[in-house]
């Protein structure tokens, strides 16, 4: 397992541009790993490994859901990190990021 700090945890995992893209997905809104699959195009087996890796640096967070299907989030301790990684995105791109939910 990586060990991070939790700005490292960040910059290492936004790198990775599906892991940012996931971010990303995951502030705005909870998600199943079928979801991120459509929605971004990206195969469910690197959506699970991503998402692992995510969780191993309490970036993200799951929940099961009545459906016994894991539900991810961003992590609540990282939320006020990735707002400030997404509104710093959107000052350099242009784009227009969602904040974390609280």
């Amino acid at each position: 397992m990586i060990t991070f700090k939790y700005g490292e945890a960040l910059v290492w995992a936004v790198r990775d541009p599906e892991r940012s893209r996931i971010i990303r997905l995951l502030a705005e809104r909870r998600a199943h790993v079928s979801d991120i699959e459509q929605e971004l195009g990206i195969p469910a087996h690197r959506v699970v490994s991503h998402l692992e890796l995510l969780a191993s640096v309490n970036l993200v967070e799951h929940t099961v859901t009545a459906d016994t299907y894991p539900e991810y989030t961003v992590s609540r301790s990282m939320r006020p990190l990735i707002n400030n990684y997404l509104a710093i995105g959107t000052q350099q791109t242009g784009e227009n990021y969602p904040r974390a939910r609280s």
